[in-house]
């Protein structure tokens, strides 16, 4: 409810998004000026709007249960859905910054010791999305390694466990290295950082030119049948902390929208849909215990 209290006074002044055609007949109409709650003839009280659209998001109800239960129209509630999810990704970006190197080294916890310059710790994940009627554009969409259309983000958090960076969608096909170097990743990386990730993210040559470093699994290098004792024991030091970026995606996923399918219709604010199901789990409880 805090986060209500706090986005509620913005939220008052919403108007609904009332779909492409009209917004650009706005727009080219010169229309200016906030509409009044009485003017847009909104049918649901803000706390009740704000309620049905958190609901779809963390419960995957479908629009016509959400519907029933709120007494509405489908085409109501989704230009509502539409308003508030635009809405509240932008608040959130807004409390949830990308923070400065200072603040993630006050808050890292004693596990990272062995790690003291660790700034970020980078995962994808994907989610499936329906299949595009188009030819070409499924052939994007489509994930080799979930063998579904699919989109794919880039998720940063900070050794304390907080989401700093998300990035953009893109689609299914792109690697995690192409997604790092044209997601804006790089651009945050500064001198001295160092990026935890997992064996996938081969990037030490992109961070080399910012003077960060990579901090990844050992490999297992040709004619070797076996690890020796310290990569063993990197392996394990490294797993025991990246697993937290892991525990971040899974927490993202408790908002069922994002387990099932995402249907084709919700592609356009698909990226605010993930923003706001990921950064509200910054108000979770910390992923990171300050001692072991």
């Amino acid at each position: 409810m805090s986060f209500y209290h706090y986005i509620s006074v913005k939220a008052g002044r919403l108007h609904v998004w009332r779909g492409q055609k009209e917004e650009a007949h706005r727009s080219a109409t010169g229309a200016t000026g906030r509409r009044t709650r009485q003017h847009v003839g909104r049918q649901l009280e803000l706390l009740d709007e704000f309620l049905a659209v958190m609901m779809r998001l963390r419960l995957g109800l479908l629009l016509e249960d959400v519907c029933f239960r709120f007494g509405i129209s489908g085409a109501y509630f989704s230009k509502i859905f539409t308003t508030w999810v635009v809405f509240l990704a932008k608040e959130l970006r807004l409390l949830f910054p990308w923070p400065s190197a200072e603040q993630v080294h006050f808050h890292t916890p004693p596990q990272f010791a062995k790690y003291p310059n660790t700034r970020v710790i980078i995962d994808c994940f994907e989610l499936f999305i329906e299949r595009p009627s188009a030819l070409h554009v499924n052939c994007q969409m489509f994930s080799h390694y979930k063998n579904h259309s699919t989109f794919k983000a880039l998720i940063g958090i900070s050794p304390g466990g907080v989401v700093t960076y998300l990035s953009k969608l893109f689609t299914g096909r792109a690697s995690d290295k192409f997604i790092v170097t044209h997601s804006g990743f790089l651009d945050l990386i500064e001198a001295g950082d160092n990026v935890m990730a997992d064996k996938g993210f081969e990037i030490r040559d992109l961070l080399l030119p910012r003077r960060a470093t990579l901090n990844i699994p050992p490999f297992l290098g040709p004619n070797r049948s076996q690890f020796n004792a310290q990569e063993v024991d990197d392996t394990r030091r490294i797993a025991a902390l990246r697993i937290h970026v892991e525990r971040a995606i899974a927490r993202l996923r408790c908002f069922r929208i994002l387990r099932g399918t995402l249907p084709i219709t919700l592609a356009p604010i698909a990226n605010d849909i993930v923003t706001v199901c990921t950064l509200v789990t910054n108000f979770s409880d910390p992923l990171v215990a300050d001692e072991y």
